[in-house]
C-alpha cells in the first residue's frame, strides 16, 4: 500500500572529495529504489564524472506520482 508513503527528498552522496584535480573523477550516488534522472541524462543510481571545470550534477528521483531533487557541484 503506498498510500500515505512520501518519496524522501534526494540527496547526492560522493565517493570522495568534490574537489578533483583536473583528469580525476568521483562517483555520486542517490538513494537506491527509485527511479532516477541525472542532469547528464543518465538514469542509473550513481554516476562518474570527470568535469574538465567546475560543474553542477542534478538528480531528479521519482516513484510514478512524485519526485524530489538534489544538486551538487564538483
Amino acid at each position: 500500500d503506498s498510500l500515505g508513503r512520501l518519496l524522501p527528498c534526494a540527496s547526492i552522496t560522493s565517493s570522495g572529495p568534490l574537489e578533483i584535480c583536473q583528469g580525476g573523477s568521483v562517483t555520486l550516488s542517490a538513494q537506491s529504489g527509485y527511479n532516477y534522472l541525472w542532469s547528464n541524462g543518465d538514469t542509473s543510481v550513481s554516476i562518474t564524472v570527470n568535469p574538465t571545470q567546475t560543474e553542477t550534477y542534478n538528480v531528479t528521483l521519482s516513484d510514478g506520482t512524485s519526485a524530489c531533487m538534489d544538486s551538487v557541484t564538483v
